[in-house]
């Protein structure tokens, strides 16, 4: 079992601030709470002055850090959230903030030609994460983020709680995960 000493090591060799409890209070205001799920709430928050989403983790030190390992591994394939900072005792992470709308609600509003783009933008960053070793696991609606306005948006993936390496037993399923949403969205679109 690794310790929570060997994990931060290894964040900080990913180039990842590691941060105590302490110092994080200091360095964040809270701003409100944009998310809530089973492995935990996110908030939005300001860091250093800037905006910035901040996970608080309800399944523990290891969990958490293994979604920041992911993250920080992939380097912003699949328009993967950047992580700024880990806390040292505390399932706490501090990353980028992706401001945008769930691609069920972008698509409900967008226009058909921005229907097609965001298509291929979604199957273009699903390809770019699994070109970089691996996959997302977890593609609902709510983990993706389509972010700007129609014409000049970019799909996100977000939340890597799932991810996994590629594997021959998963190499194509969030390819065929996103062709049934894609399916999905298309029957409820009478254009």
């Amino acid at each position: 079992m690794t310790s929570d000493h060997e994990i931060t090591e290894g964040l900080r060799k990913l180039g990842i601030e590691v941060m105590d409890l302490e110092s994080m209070k200091r360095e964040v205001r809270i701003v409100r709470q944009i998310g809530k799920g089973t492995e935990g709430d996110v908030l939005l928050v300001l860091f250093r002055g800037e905006k910035a989403a901040m996970k608080v983790g309800s399944f523990g030190y290891p969990f958490l850090m293994r979604q920041v390992e992911v993250m920080a591994k992939v380097d912003g394939a699949g328009g993967a959230p950047r992580v700024y900072a880990a806390c040292s005792d505390r399932p706490v992470i501090l990353m980028e903030y992706c401001e945008g709308t769930t691609l069920d609600k972008f698509y409900a509003i967008a226009s058909p030609a921005d229907r097609i783009r965001i298509e291929c933008d979604l199957r273009t960053k699903v390809v770019e994460l699994n070109a970089a070793g691996y996959g997302h696991g977890d593609l609902n609606f709510s983990n993706i983020l389509v972010c700007g306005r129609p014409g000049e948006h970019e799909v996100r993936l977000i939340d890597f709680g799932n991810a996994a390496l590629m594997s021959s037993r998963n190499k194509n399923s969030d390819l065929l995960v996103i062709e049934k949403r894609i399916k999905f969205l298309q029957a409820g679109c009478d254009d």
